[in-house]
């Protein structure tokens, strides 16, 4: 009589198990995985390539979706109804400060078309002839990207990142696009340059 058998897999992540059907009887072999170099070096090796390649001025490309989600452009809300206004900007993950008691947008800052970094504000002022205070730009350089963020959304201003990824770890403003001491518009965007800081890790 001829025997024929048939096997069932079933894997975790360390071992195999199967099920072989042999002469109507079931028998049950329990195999190990063997982990080649490969599989246990690539995450390593991963993290060790995200950290060195910077210090060679080489920096994560972002896809324009991944771009998107860290850079935002502001609309265009002159002459919108400020509620309206409002919807559009909390849709869009940005903050925004109303200045004046009107109900319509008669000025903004960042203007339409400005770039600034998810959850930037956008000041709108509901009032004609409003004349903007003025805001001193701070010193960041040598500041980490949490710190300048945090200093810049106090003083109401935005920014956006140049060189690397603000959310990335290690890095140093290097340059900022308005130099410290001048007096600028609630909401004005500041381009920061970041540097990888060779003394972090």
């Amino acid at each position: 009589m001829t025997e024929s058998h048939k096997v069932c897999s079933v894997s975790s992540e360390k071992s195999v198990l199967r099920k072989l059907i042999f002469n109507n009887r079931e028998v049950f072999l329990v195999e190990d995985i063997v982990f080649y170099g490969s599989y246990v070096a690539a995450p390593c090796a991963r993290n060790v390539m995200e950290e060195a390649l910077p210090y060679l001025g080489f920096y994560p490309e972002y896809t324009e979706e991944q771009i998107a989600k860290l850079n935002v452009t502001v609309p265009l809300l002159v002459d919108s109804d400020l509620e309206l206004a409002q919807a559009t900007l909390s849709e869009m993950g940005l903050e925004y400060t109303v200045v004046g008691e009107g109900k319509s947008v008669v000025g903004q800052c960042p203007s339409t078309g400005s770039t600034i970094s998810a959850g930037g504000n956008v000041v709108l002022y509901t009032e004609s002839g409003y004349k903007p205070e003025k805001v001193e730009v701070p010193d960041l350089k040598g500041f980490t990207a949490a710190d300048a963020n945090k200093t810049l959304t106090e003083l109401g201003l935005n920014h956006v990142s140049v060189g690397a990824n603000s959310e990335d770890s290690g890095i140093l403003v290097e340059q900022q696009s308005i130099e410290a001491g001048e007096k600028v518009e609630p909401g004005t965007v500041i381009t920061l340059t970041y540097l990888v800081n060779s003394q972090s890790g």
